[in-house]
């Protein structure tokens, strides 16, 4: 009887809800106050000059296997290639598509250049990775195309309406982007909102590209146009409408034969979108009217079931905020979603959420009166979504009693989820956002109209198989058509076969003789005189890259390498232009020798539309630094010579260029370091003796006058690294560091603000002795620099770099109390002038402490101001010098050594197991004598082996192997490599500093960390070993004999003998944006190119000895990395090129050969069971 009376109220429950007005009305509280867009400094644009940013994909075909990307690059319109490839397939092997460039102009706002690029011939349902941008700049991405259109293909749609930038839009965002369903995003309308602006300001366009560019750059977004993209603006001049969103936004409309990018359709898995425009002309006989009456002709429920109209404006709505502005085209079109059966229909504009019955109103006439919807089961459900979060808020008044026709409505933000699951079913919710987490407040499940009520015949697809056989007629013609076929057979195949091996004699790259540019060899006494390597660099930033090189007469040429790729050989480069470094009124030469060069931007913000030139700098022998621009026309010059004693040489030297400013006004920053070591004088350059002499002779006349001793006793100590930062535009010193003390430089006392902005604190950093911090409380930091060698003065870098101290476990909270260290400062520490609570007055109490201190006697140096993005964390805030004796990090603001680690000289510094622990490898040579290594004990380590030591200091070792004769458990020692048929002059071995090259494991690890270590001596052994298991031992991967080998003769340290030649050991990328590094060996006659597996890939006959580690750069500016070899008497370019189908083509012809093979074989036993005998041939 209990189940009999709850059985019957629940009848009763059913049947008063039919006889109510309408369906549910939700009562949740939700947020009434108006919504306030985020500052455009929460979305900053990516970091690298020009970095493509506003990243958004869209479907670019008809049947899902083409892609539109599009992006925008702020200052130039170059690059404007994609670069993409299959994630399961080859990543060397990438695809370029080009993008077509649009501008414009919207009263006072210029747009940046807007790419589209159109990516066709796709494989459904396949992963691709794609790239944008160059150099720096570069940015990856990926996306994945849908599944093959069919019937009962499940797929999964985001929907989101009037979406705006505000912050309940990020909350809705944050909430579908967490979302892992969504393979794509059905959007009703209303971007941006810039119109909601003075002047309909573009600049939101901007950032909303930036807002959500996170889900957009990976994911298609299916946009629709609505009144918030209209910008019609007459009373500005502005009488276009929609110019923003259809310069901004492409869709497929060309695709499907529509007339405007406003009304569109698409097909996607197993679903129909078409998309309709309700502020454009619909009536009879126009566009797009015409054309949605064809397109839905179009549609083959049998392919796909499902059938999805999107548009802005809702047709019902219970909500009093544009109440029935869609009822014009609704009259207009609800007759033929019946008749065709459309299941959704979604809609924006409304800013709440709203779900409707299956409901029409066809009836209606201006007679009849019938203006009531009915229940009607042909007829599609229609959703109002425009609840994303925009600027104008949300819409909570509700015409009372709710009709009929809505089922569901509430005043809230959110997003829904569509889940297709087949023909049949389709499941969707919708997920309110002003909880913790998206809860799904609505939901239901779907059934296809279509396929229910169609008639129950299984949906077949009938296969076609084609298997006939061209035969000739007769017995006779039969033996000949096969004894023809042998014969051709035999002859295609012998052809193939010799394209086949022709093909992989040939490789799929190689290094060509392009450009030489010859010079009078210079003897060379002393590792000082050698002259900075040539630097590739686009100076006038017309994309034609050149080649700069020094020589002993002072001067730097600009040379033209050839762009062309040549096959007969090297041809004399063009010099376009040369500078001479001697001064303008005394030509003299003493000390204007090059020492080093560098290139880079100091200007933040270029014009648009015009060219991003770089600037020169150079320091001389004598400490002169000068600054040219990009038509080296001289900018600036200073000369530190005072500052370090006479009769030195560079010993170390680096430069450092950015547009980066310390001071309002400022255009760049240039930082130069160095460190000097004395120079015997029977080495000594007769010039610089010369003006030697006559810098002595004048300091004998001047007086001794106290100012002069305090100039002298500020000169720099042999052993210390010197530092100077100066204004990239005006050559200003900013900062210096000499002696491990701190100049700082001000002309305004204004200027004297804590660095609150940055997270190493300069107060905090004064108030101790240099070198108190220890770099361990850096060391992921440290570790980011990674990996660290130093062999000669070209190995010294200065880097810029972002560091963080290391996070320490959170201390236990006590009550009452809140522990705050901001800007994760140590915990026991709390420096002067960072109380973030009574900020002032600390500073001020801070101050008069220092003053008084006994420790520190000299009052605080001048912070200077960094005035861009200083509030951005990932901006650098130190500069980092990779030194002889090992890693020196200093305030970038303010010149302040942050930290100094001190390294092992001699081979390589790298974290090689991946276990966040510096790691070193050092590789022993012969030299005539046996090596000990520093590891705190005395074990010799003989020649021609490598070891590798974990931790600074070391706390273990890791492996020790050999590295000239493989044993896999080392029972080979070098005296019995002569049993291998090995040369046994051991005394004579020389070792290149090891490398890492990444090694590819699925897993994800930090830049110059995790791989495998590779060895190259001076007979061209190379050799590769990987971390063991758990980070201990090593195993041996691969070794092989190149022609990679070079003699030297020993020679003291600093000097150097005539021809003495410098090996290459590096990694290389084939093309400028490769992720897959390989080994690139050089000696004296011979490079080889090896792969990461230990192949020869590819081989390099040099002309010359290289006095240089061979140059890896770009300068025929087609993406592909060539190579420059220095010499004594020269530099020689050569040119990478490729055969773009050898591979593809090659697997084809193997494919064509087995194919021939089989048929061959099948034809032969045919013919053997099948032949007459020979007395009835004939």
């Amino acid at each position: 009887m209990a189940a009999i009376s709850q059985f019957i109220v629940l009848l009763l429950v059913i049947s008063l809800a039919n006889l109510c007005n309408g369906g549910i009305t939700s009562k949740f509280m939700r947020k009434l106050e108006a919504s306030v867009d985020m500052p455009a400094e929460a979305f900053p644009p990516p970091a690298g000059y020009n970095a493509p940013e506003q990243v958004h994909i869209t479907q670019g075909d008809r049947h899902g296997r083409g892609v539109i990307i599009s992006w925008v690059t702020p200052l130039s319109p170059k690059p404007t290639v994609v670069r993409y490839w299959a994630a399961d397939g080859d990543g060397n092997r990438r695809n370029k598509a080009h993008s077509r460039i649009t501008t414009y102009k919207y009263y006072n706002y210029t747009s940046a250049f807007i790419h589209h690029a159109t990516i066709n011939n796709l494989e459904y349902d396949t992963k691709y990775f794609y790239e944008l941008g160059s150099g720096n700049a570069t940015r990856r991405f990926f996306f994945t195309t849908p599944p093959r259109v069919g019937p009962d293909v499940p797929y999964t749609f985001g929907i989101i309406g009037d979406l705006g930038q505000t912050y309940d839009s990020n909350q809705t965002f944050e909430h579908y982007y967490s979302n892992p369903k969504g393979q794509a995003v059905l959007f009703a309308g209303d971007l941006s909102y810039a119109d909601n602006h003075p002047f309909h300001d573009n600049r939101k366009w901007d950032t909303w590209g930036r807002f959500v560019e996170k889900s957009t750059a990976y994911q298609p977004w299916i946009w629709t146009a609505g009144n918030h993209e209209i910008d019609f603006a007459p009373q500005i001049g502005e009488n276009t409408p929609f110019k923003p969103y259809t310069h901004r936004y492409h869709v497929p409309y060309k695709t499907a034969q529509s007339t405007s990018p406003l009304w569109y359709s698409i097909k996607r898995a197993s679903t129909y979108i078409i998309v309709l425009s309700s502020y454009s002309a619909y009536g009879k006989y126009t566009p797009q009217y015409e054309w949605l009456q064809k397109e839905f002709k179009k549609v083959k429920r049998d392919e796909t079931p499902w059938l999805i109209v999107m548009l802005h404006t809702p047709w019902y709505n219970s909500y009093n905020y544009h109440y029935m502005e869609g009822e014009s085209m609704r009259v207009m079109f609800e007759s033929w979603f019946i008749q065709n059966k459309v299941d959704l229909v979604l809609s924006g504009h409304i800013h709440a959420y709203e779900r409707s019955e299956r409901v029409s109103n066809v009836r209606y006439n201006i007679t009849n009166r019938l203006c009531s919807p009915v229940r009607d089961i042909n007829a599609p459900i229609y959703i109002t979504i425009g609840d994303g979060g925009n600027i104008e808020g949300l819409a909570n008044e509700f015409t009372e009693p709710q009709p009929s026709y809505s089922a569901f409505r509430e005043a809230s933000f959110g997003h829904a989820i569509l889940e297709i699951k087949n023909r049949t079913h389709a499941y969707y919710t919708w997920h309110r956002n002003h909880d913790n987490e998206p809860v799904s407040a609505d939901s239901l499940w779907i059934y296809n109209r279509y396929c229910l009520y169609a008639s129950k015949q299984h949906f077949h697809f009938p296969w076609r198989t084609v298997n006939r056989l061209i035969q000739p007629t007769g017995a006779a013609g039969q033996r000949e058509s096969n004894y023809m076929r042998k014969r051709d057979l035999a002859i295609l195949m012998l052809s193939a076969f010799a394209i086949f091996f022709s093909l992989q004699h040939e490789g799929h790259f190689s290094f060509r003789e392009a450009w030489m540019h010859l010079t009078d060899e210079y003897p060379i006494k002393y590792e000082g005189d050698r002259l900075p390597p040539p630097i590739v660099a686009d100076l006038n930033g017309d994309g034609k890259k050149e080649v700069l090189v020094a020589t002993h007469d002072a001067k730097i040429m600009v040379l033209e390498p050839h762009s062309r790729r040549v096959d007969e050989g090297f041809s004399n480069a063009r010099v376009l232009t040369e500078v001479s470094l001697l001064p303008d009124k005394v030509r003299v030469s003493s000390g204007r020798r090059p020492v080093a060069m560098a290139t880079g931007i100091i200007y933040r913000h270029p014009r648009h539309g015009q060219p991003v030139t770089q600037v020169l700098v150079v320091v001389t022998s004598g400490w002169s630094i000068m600054c040219f621009d990009h038509n080296l026309k001289k900018l600036w010059e200073t000369n530190l010579q005072e500052d370090f004693p006479h009769n030195a040489h560079h010993r170390e030297i680096a430069i450092s260029i950015s547009n980066y400013t310390l001071k309002h006004g400022d255009s760049g920053l240039v930082i130069v370091g160095g460190r000097m070591e004395m120079q015997p004088r029977i080495f000594m350059d007769p010039f610089e003796e010369f003006g030697i002499g006559e810098k002595k002779a004048e300091q004998h006349r001047r007086s001794a006058t106290e100012k002069e001793t305090s100039e002298n006793s500020g000169a720099v100590h042999l052993r210390h690294f010197a530092f100077y930062a100066f204004a990239g535009r005006s050559g200003v010193l900013r900062w210096s560091r000499k002696n491990e003390n701190i100049e700082a430089h001000s002309s305004d006392a204004s200027q004297l603000t804590p660095q609150h902005n940055y997270r190493l604190d300069v107060h905090s950093l004064n108030a101790r002795h240099p070198g108190e911090f220890e770099c361990r409380q850096f060391r992921e930091s440290v570790l980011g620099v990674m990996p660290h060698h130093w062999d000669r003065r070209e190995d010294t870098v200065l880097e810029l770099a972002h560091f963080r101290r290391h996070k320490r476990k959170m201390l236990k909270k006590t009550s009452g109390k809140s522990i705050n260290f901001p800007f994760h400062k140590p915990e026991e520490n709390h420096p002067p002038g960072k109380d973030s609570s009574k900020r002032i007055p600390k500073i001020i109490g801070s101050a008069a402490n220092i003053a008084g201190s006994a420790k520190t006697k000299k009052r605080l140096p001048y912070v200077p101001t960094i005035t861009n993005y200083t509030k951005l964390w990932w901006l650098p805030n130190v500069v980092v010098a990779h030194q002889k004796e090992g890693i020196e990090a200093l305030h970038l603001a303010s010149g302040r050594t942050v930290c100094k680690v001190h390294l092992q000289e001699g081979g390589l510094h790298a974290d090689i197991n991946g276990d966040g622990v510096l790691d070193h490898v050092q590789a022993v040579g012969g030299n005539g004598a046996e090596r000990t290594v520093v590891t705190g004990s005395m074990e010799v380590i003989q020649p021609c082996w490598a070891i590798a030591t974990s931790g600074v200091p070391v706390r273990e070792q890791l492996f020790n192997a050999s590295i000239c004769h493989f044993s896999p458990f080392n029972f080979f020692q070098h005296g019995e490599l002569s049993k291998f048929g090995r040369i046994p002059d051991i005394g004579s071995l020389e070792v290149a500093t090891p490398i890492i090259i990444p090694r590819e494991d699925g897993h994800r690890h930090r830049k110059g960390s995790h791989g495998d270590v590779v060895f190259l001596t001076n007979r061209g052994e190379v050799t590769s070993y990987s971390p063991g298991l758990h980070g201990h031992g090593a195993d041996w991967q691969w070794q092989i004999l190149t022609g990679a080998s070079w003699s030297n003769v020993p020679s003291p340290s600093g000097m150097m003998e005539a021809g003495t030649v410098i090996p290459t050991l590096k990694t290389i990328y084939l093309r400028v944006h490769d992720d897959r590094a390989m080994v690139l060996a050089a000696g004296e006659q011979e490079a080889i190119v090896i792969s990461p597996g230990g192949s020869i890939q590819a081989s390099i006959d040099l002309p010359a000895s290289p006095t240089h580690a061979l140059i890896c750069e770009d300068f025929s500016n087609d993406g592909l990395t060539d190579i420059i070899l220095v010499t004594s008497t020269g530099v020689y370019g050569f040119v990478q090129t490729r055969q773009p189908g050898a591979l593809f083509f090659s697997t084809l012809v193997g494919c064509l050969i087995l194919v021939m093979g089989v048929i061959f074989v099948i034809q032969h036993l045919n013919s053997i069971k099948g032949k007459p005998r020979p007395s009835s041939n004939w």
